[in-house]
Protein backbone atom coordinates (compact mmCIF):
# COMPACT_ATOMS: atom_id res chain seq x y z
CA UNK A 1 0.00 0.00 0.00
CA UNK A 2 2.88 2.34 0.71
CA UNK A 3 4.11 1.85 -2.86
CA UNK A 4 0.74 3.22 -4.02
CA UNK A 5 1.04 6.26 -1.74
CA UNK A 6 -1.30 5.05 1.00
CA UNK A 7 0.33 5.45 4.40
CA UNK A 8 -1.75 3.96 7.18
CA UNK A 9 -1.41 1.75 10.24
CA UNK A 10 -2.30 -1.91 10.49
CA UNK A 11 -5.10 -0.98 12.92
CA UNK A 12 -6.64 1.38 10.35
CA UNK A 13 -6.43 -1.32 7.70
CA UNK A 14 -8.15 -3.78 10.04
CA UNK A 15 -10.90 -1.26 10.86
CA UNK A 16 -11.43 -0.57 7.15
CA UNK A 17 -11.73 -4.26 6.30
CA UNK A 18 -14.09 -4.80 9.23
CA UNK A 19 -16.28 -1.96 7.92
CA UNK A 20 -17.09 -3.99 4.79
CA UNK A 21 -20.53 -5.38 5.54
CA UNK A 22 -23.30 -6.83 3.39
CA UNK A 23 -26.85 -7.50 4.59
CA UNK A 24 -29.29 -9.97 3.09
CA UNK A 25 -32.99 -9.17 2.86
CA UNK A 26 -35.99 -10.50 0.99
CA UNK A 27 -38.81 -8.77 -0.84
CA UNK A 28 -41.53 -11.19 -1.86
CA UNK A 29 -39.81 -14.28 -3.21
CA UNK A 30 -36.65 -12.42 -4.27
CA UNK A 31 -33.56 -12.16 -2.06
CA UNK A 32 -31.19 -9.21 -2.24
CA UNK A 33 -27.88 -8.17 -0.73
CA UNK A 34 -27.37 -4.57 0.36
CA UNK A 35 -23.91 -3.13 0.88
CA UNK A 36 -23.51 -1.04 4.03
CA UNK A 37 -21.50 2.15 4.05
CA UNK A 38 -17.82 1.40 4.61
CA UNK A 39 -14.77 3.48 5.41
CA UNK A 40 -13.09 5.20 2.43
CA UNK A 41 -9.90 3.26 3.09
CA UNK A 42 -11.82 0.02 2.51
CA UNK A 43 -12.59 1.09 -1.05
CA UNK A 44 -8.92 1.89 -1.66
CA UNK A 45 -7.88 -1.52 -0.32
CA UNK A 46 -10.36 -3.33 -2.57
CA UNK A 47 -9.21 -1.27 -5.54
CA UNK A 48 -5.56 -2.13 -4.88
CA UNK A 49 -6.50 -5.79 -4.70
CA UNK A 50 -8.49 -5.45 -7.95
CA UNK A 51 -11.72 -6.52 -6.24
CA UNK A 52 -14.85 -4.88 -7.61
CA UNK A 53 -17.46 -3.88 -5.09
CA UNK A 54 -21.06 -4.97 -5.63
CA UNK A 55 -23.74 -2.41 -6.36
CA UNK A 56 -25.50 -0.93 -3.35
CA UNK A 57 -28.37 -3.41 -3.82
CA UNK A 58 -27.73 -6.64 -5.73
CA UNK A 59 -30.17 -9.49 -6.46
CA UNK A 60 -28.93 -12.80 -5.05
CA UNK A 61 -28.54 -14.44 -8.46
CA UNK A 62 -26.23 -11.63 -9.66
CA UNK A 63 -23.90 -11.85 -6.65
CA UNK A 64 -20.86 -14.05 -7.18
CA UNK A 65 -18.46 -14.88 -4.41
Amino acid sequence: MRKKGIHTSTQEIQQAINSLKVMKFSHGEQSYYMKAKSLPLASKILSLMKITQPDKVTPQEELTL
